[in-house]
C-alpha cells in the first residue's frame, strides 16, 4: 500500500483531501496501521479547508493560550495563537514536510518561514501569508467544550450554531449538510471561532 500523510488529532487522524468526506474524519488507530499512514504532527484545532488559486490548504490550529472562562460552567476561552496551512497535493494527499512539535519551535520565530516549510508554491503563498498573518496576529478565540457563537442565554436554550459569528463556517462547509447541520461523526471536528476581544 502507498503511504499516506496524516495530521492526529487526539486519537483521531485526518487525512488530507480536497475534499473533506464524513467517513476521514472517523478513523481509528486500527485504520491508520492498515494505510501505512504517517503522523505529521499534532495539532490544537482543525479550522478549515482552503482553496487558494486551485490549490488546496488545510489550516490546522497548533497553539492555544487560555484567556477566560465563562461564568457558571468555568468552560476556558483560548486565544489562537498560532495557525499552519499545510498544503494538499492533487492527489489528495498532503504534502510531505513533517509538522512535529521539535521542528515547530525552531520554525516559530517568522510567519514566513512556517509557511516556506510548508508550501512552495508561486502566487498563492502571498494569499496564504495573508490569511495566516490574520489569524497568528488576530484576536480569534475558541472554546473546545461549548460553542463561542451563542451568549449565555441562547446556550441553553438552543443547540444552533450562530453562523453570524461563526467566523470558520465557510472553512467547515465540506462537513455540513444542505440544510446547515454537521454530518453525523463530525461534531467533534467543527468548533468554531469568533473574531473578536475576550478578557476577564
Amino acid at each position: 500500500m502507498e503511504q499516506n500523510d496524516i495530521i492526529r488529532y487526539d486519537k483521531q487522524f485526518l487525512l488530507g483531501t480536497r475534499k473533506l468526506r464524513p467517513e476521514m474524519l472517523q478513523v481509528n488507530d486500527e485504520a491508520v496501521k492498515s494505510v501505512n499512514a504517517i503522523e505529521l504532527g499534532e495539532f490544537v484545532a482543525f479550522i478549515g479547508k482552503i482553496l487558494v488559486e486551485n490549490e488546496c490548504y488545510l489550516l490546522v490550529a497548533v497553539e492555544c493560550t487560555p484567556v477566560a472562562t465563562y461564568p457558571c460552567t468555568n468552560d476556558t476561552i483560548s486565544h489562537i495563537d498560532r495557525v499552519i496551512a499545510i498544503p494538499v497535493e492533487k492527489d489528495s494527499l498532503p504534502c510531505k514536510p513533517v509538522i512535529s512539535p521539535s521542528k515547530l519551535e525552531k520554525i516559530r520565530i517568522s510567519q514566513k518561514k512556517v509557511l516556506h516549510f510548508v508550501t512552495r508554491k508561486g502566487n498563492a503563498v502571498r494569499l496564504i501569508d495573508e490569511i495566516l498573518r490574520l489569524f497568528n496576529g488576530g484576536d480569534f478565540y475558541i472554546c473546545f467544550k461549548r460553542d463561542i457563537t451563542l451568549n449565555t442565554q441562547s446556550n441553553f436554550s438552543t443547540r444552533r450554531t450562530n453562523k453570524w459569528f461563526f467566523w470558520n463556517y465557510a472553512l467547515l462547509s465540506d462537513l455540513f449538510n444542505d440544510d446547515g447541520f454537521p454530518h453525523p461523526g463530525t461534531e467533534e471536528w467543527i468548533i468554531p471561532i469568533c473574531q473578536g476581544f475576550v478578557a476577564e
